[in-house]
């Protein structure tokens, strides 16, 4: 992420309106506003993906923040769900922001999506790594 990037993060973070809602009372706040499920915005769309991936979707909290080119979303999960949210090696949570570039197609608006474990977002990096090199051959 750029310096500029960063600084718009905690511009927006900073807000003191920020505060987070349940993730079902948003997205059937969402739904409810529109007539159907594809006209939903793409945080409700996100929103809606983070509760499906979810095993314990009560326990998931969301915190969106906007800005003026700048969303920023926040999903507080429960401890044992921030693996299905996360997926291995992060696989998960790079389709979840895939899909809401997508979406976006060439808006200028911009959406950091990250999960949070205690008030944190989590970093994690998984999975087996693979190398490129052949190995050599077994010996004969």
């Amino acid at each position: 992420m750029s310096e500029k990037e960063e600084k718009d993060v905690r511009e927006v973070r900073s807000q003191p309106d920020a505060q987070f809602v349940s993730a079902i009372d948003y997205v059937d706040a969402e739904i409810d506003l529109v007539d159907c499920i594809s006209d939903l915005s793409v945080e409700g769309l996100v929103a809606l993906t983070v509760l499906q991936v979810t095993h314990n979707p009560e326990a998931v909290k969301v915190n969106v923040t906007k800005a003026s080119r700048l969303v920023v979303m926040e999903f507080d999960v429960d401890k044992d769900d921030i693996r299905y949210v996360i997926g291995r090696g992060g696989h998960t949570i790079d389709a979840i922001r895939s899909i809401a570039r997508s979406v976006l197609g060439e808006s200028e608006v911009e959406y950091l999506i990250s999960v949070l474990e205690d008030g944190k977002p989590v970093v994690r990096t998984g999975g087996r790594r693979r190398s490129n090199r052949r190995r050599p051959p077994r010996g004969r």
